[in-house]
């Protein structure tokens, strides 16, 4: 039996996979296609598929492939469903937003009526303190929520920024 060398990296080396075995497809030099590495490494016994994917022929049906995918797409149809998609997801965020503040607020509340009810002798300093510290935490907890809240408008504002921008320079150099 003769050695075989390991198939040269190629741009669709194992990336194309044998329709009989699975195996992946290795680019022959010779044949400029691509064949089954099955039958290549293990001969006919393994996989009978000898079939060859001509590169160039690949090469022409993958452009064509993205030429009609592209095509289908309007920048403009594009930018808006985008920008669509942001407004959406600012909204989303905003209304989370006022639901986070409406919590701390509870609590702050909360904890000031606690305040008052250890003054007037309703609760002990031992509940009072209980109670604040349960409080405080939950507002520390949706404090945290609140800055990543924040931090992901800031990020909605500087995409649309950035959206903004892109079509007033398309309009000025188009």
């Amino acid at each position: 039996m003769r050695t075989k060398t390991a198939p040269k990296k190629h741009l669709f080396t194992n990336v194309l996979y044998c329709s009989n075995c699975g195996k992946g497809m290795w680019y022959k030099q010779n044949q400029r296609g691509y064949r089954c590495g099955g039958n290549i490494k293990h001969g006919n016994i393994f996989c009978p598929n000898r079939t060859i994917v001509r590169e160039k022929e690949l090469k022409y049906a993958i452009l064509n492939d993205l030429n009609e995918l592209t095509n289908g797409f309007s920048t403009e149809d594009l930018l808006k469903q985008v920008e669509q998609k942001l407004n959406s997801k600012q909204r989303k965020l905003q209304n989370e937003l006022v639901q986070v503040e409406s919590k701390i607020n509870n609590w702050n509340d909360r904890n000031q009526k606690y305040f008052d009810s250890y003054c007037d002798g309703i609760i002990t300093h031992e509940q009072y303190e209980q109670y604040s510290k349960n409080n405080l935490d939950k507002i520390a907890q949706s404090e945290a929520v609140k800055a990543q809240i924040n931090i992901q408008l800031e990020e909605c504002k500087n995409q649309t920024f950035t959206m903004d921008l892109k079509s007033k320079l398309k309009a000025v150099f188009l």
